[in-house]
Parts: structure tokens; C-alpha cells; sequence
């Protein structure tokens, strides 16, 4: 395996905390340089790109772990994080290590695998994978619906995150028009898709694919109320899609996203013969 950069391990101060406890934590830190950070263990410190130092205090019935990054004796960078649990400890130095290589704050790198027992205990960062209402908005084109002024796509559906890097999800879209010629202009679908997210960070762009059914009419120019307007240039059938997003705070239990989504029908319209579509610029809220 070709490593990036080489570490070298130091000592562990530690206060109030047993001898076994802080062998416990080098090992970890070994062992997840090696295996998470895909980092080279140096046999000295002079042949590494930096080292590593930390002290483990207990407060209570608490563990404060810090790590600290120096290179020739000289501190550059240093992380600090807490835990309930030493059995969370794999959790919070995987986090710590994190932190000090990227020399960013334990926040700002946190994921939604790496969640301790206090965070979950306090809904600050979701662990098990959940189920959402999803409610969304945003304007739209249209293609081959003969529709010229503005539109608005809505969406209502649920989804459910099966993975860290997965979601699944159902839903419903229709369009409404804003302009009275266009009354008798609609599409909507019922549709069924997965979300693949790109980062397992708090902040992380996603790819939505969804297929479904989906049944469409074009304008003819109703100048008259939305009820009396009819059209036959009608199309339904099967229908799929795909957009990109990008998703906040999704560590939290309740969050939203921007997306751009397009879905189209396979089925040509009665009388236009061409296939409708609509592609929307949404604000999705997924709510716990």
C-alpha cells in the first residue's frame, strides 16, 4: 500500500486514568492512522512528517481526550474532545485524528458514522438510520407542455435512509402554473428513487435517480378558470429521473436540501406527439 505521509506516535500523559486505559487509546490511534487514515506508523520521530501527543484525563465519570500534532518539537495544531464511554473512545479518536491531520475542528469533519454515545443521547448527530417526511418547492421549466410564463413544482413524500450512504425514498410531484392562459397545462407523478450521497460529512452533494408513473397534459391556451379548462393533448405512462443536490446539517435528525431534478415521461402527448418533462430547482426539508 502507498502511504501519503508517515506519523509518529508518542507518549499519552494521562491523569486519574488507568495504565491499561492509556495503552488502550495508543493502540487506537495506531491503529486507526493505519486503517482509517490510510497514514504510515514511523519508527522515529525524525523520520515522520509530524508526530503525535496527547493526555487523557478523567473528570468525573467523563474522559477528555487531547491530541496534539508537532513537528520538531514545535506544536502546530491541537484537538480536544470528550466522551461518556471509553468504549466510545474508537469513535473520538478517529474524530481527533481527523482533526488534527486536516487541522480543522471536530465539528467541522464530523460524519454521520462516527456518532458517541452523547451525542446520541442528545439528538445533536443521528446514529441509526431514519425515516423522514419530505415536503418540497421551487420554480420550473417545462419542455413540450407549451407553457411560456412561470411554473412551480411541489413535492410531498417520505424517505428513509437505509445506509450512510444511501436513502430511499417516495414521493409525490405536481406542477402548478401561474399564468390564467395556462390553467389547463398539468404533470404529475407518482415515483420511487434512491439518493447516493457523495461525503458522509455534514455537509454532502448527493445524486437522486427515481422512476415512477407520471401522467401530463400540454396547454392549448385556456383563457378561462382551471375548472372549465380541458385539453386533449394528454400523455401518461411510465417515468424517470435524475438530479444532483447538495444536503445540510444532514447529521441532525431533521434537515433540507437544494436540488436540481428533472423527470420525464416516456409517452409521447396525444396530439403535439412529444414527450413532457420538467426540471425544477428545489428546497426540500426532510423532517424527523
Amino acid at each position: 500500500m502507498a502511504y501519503s505521509k508517515s506519523v509518529f506516535v508518542g507518549n499519552i500523559r494521562a491523569v486519574s486514568v488507568s495504565d491499561s486505559d492509556v495503552n488502550a487509546v495508543r493502540e487506537l490511534i495506531i491503529s486507526s492512522l493505519a486503517g482509517e487514515l490510510k497514514i504510515q506508523i514511523a519508527e522515529t520521530e525524525k523520520d515522520s512528517d509530524y508526530s503525535i501527543k496527547g493526555n487523557l484525563v478523567k473528570l468525573g465519570d467523563a474522559y477528555s481526550l487531547t491530541l496534539i500534532k508537532t513537528k520538531e518539537s514545535q506544536e502546530i495544531f491541537r484537538s480536544t474532545m470528550k466522551s461518556a464511554l471509553m468504549s466510545d473512545m474508537d469513535v473520538v479518536i478517529n474524530r481527533l485524528l481527523r482533526s488534527i491531520d486536516e487541522e480543522t475542528s471536530v465539528e467541522k469533519n464530523s460524519t454521520v458514522k462516527d456518532v458517541t454515545y452523547d451525542e446520541e443521547k442528545n439528538q445533536r448527530r443521528r446514529k441509526d438510520v431514519l425515516s423522514q417526511w419530505v415536503i418540497g418547492i421551487g420554480p420550473t421549466t417545462t419542455s413540450n407542455l407549451n407553457i411560456d410564463g412561470k411554473s412551480t413544482l411541489w413535492h410531498m413524500g417520505y424517505n428513509y435512509e437505509v445506509d450512510f450512504d444511501w436513502d430511499m425514498h417516495l414521493g409525490l410531484d405536481w406542477l402548478t402554473t401561474h399564468e390564467k392562459n395556462e390553467n389547463d397545462a398539468y404533470f404529475t407523478s407518482l415515483n420511487f428513487g434512491l439518493n447516493y450521497y457523495l461525503s458522509r460529512s455534514n455537509f454532502s452533494p448527493y445524486i437522486d435517480f427515481h422512476l415512477g408513473y407520471g401522467a401530463s397534459t400540454a396547454s392549448t391556451g385556456c383563457n378561462t378558470n382551471a375548472l372549465l379548462c380541458t385539453s386533449k393533448d394528454k400523455a401518461s405512462g411510465w417515468l424517470g429521473g435524475a438530479g444532483i443536490g447538495f444536503r445540510l446539517f444532514r447529521t441532525s435528525k431533521s434537515n433540507f436540501a437544494i436540488i436540481l431534478r428533472g423527470s420525464y415521461l416516456g409517452t409521447e402527448t396525444e396530439v403535439s406527439q412529444k414527450k413532457p418533462g420538467v426540471l425544477s430547482l428545489m428546497i426540500t426539508g426532510f423532517i424527523h
